[in-house]
């Protein structure tokens, strides 16, 4: 009994720290200075901020561009829809049903962001694979419907 209470208190806490190192791995010092290659971009996106907005809400990317979207508030996401279905995620589907994707679009999730508190800000990069229009918006609440959305390459 006791080696099997040994065993789950060292799981809860290697799950702890996979969790820290997570964070970690998606945080950057704030302000963050964007970073390039010779042939590609780092396009930032402030997610939130002040207003239920990204900043730009509008940019044209090219194949090998990032989009580093940098969260600046609390219970934002970054998620992807169709144009016919705005504030609506894609969603895996059979081809040849009408507005289905072959895969499911970008999701972030909620990533975390401590107020600043530690000069850190949680990012969230997407790499741009083609120049067809993406639609983008926030999934939390009605955030969507109250204008949080973005679009690159449209």
């Amino acid at each position: 009994m006791r080696q099997l209470v040994l065993s789950i208190c060292l799981a809860l806490a290697a799950a702890r720290l996979s969790l820290a190192v997570d964070f970690v791995v998606n945080s950057q010092p704030w302000p963050l200075a964007p970073s390039s290659t010779p042939n590609n971009k780092v396009i930032p996106v402030l997610v939130g901020g002040t207003a239920l907005t990204f900043t730009p809400n509008s940019v044209t990317a090219s194949p090998g561009d990032i989009l580093q979207f940098q969260f600046a508030a609390r219970n934002h996401t970054v998620t992807q829809s169709l144009p016919n279905s705005p504030c609506r995620p894609v969603e895996a589907g059979a081809a040849g049903v009408p507005g289905a994707a072959a895969a499911p679009g970008i999701h972030s999730g909620f990533i975390p962001f401590d107020g600043g508190a530690s000069g850190m800000v949680g990012t969230f990069n997407v790499p741009v694979m083609n120049t067809q229009p993406m639609f983008l918006y926030c999934a939390q609440a009605m955030h969507c419907q109250q204008g949080m959305v973005m679009t690159v390459n449209a």
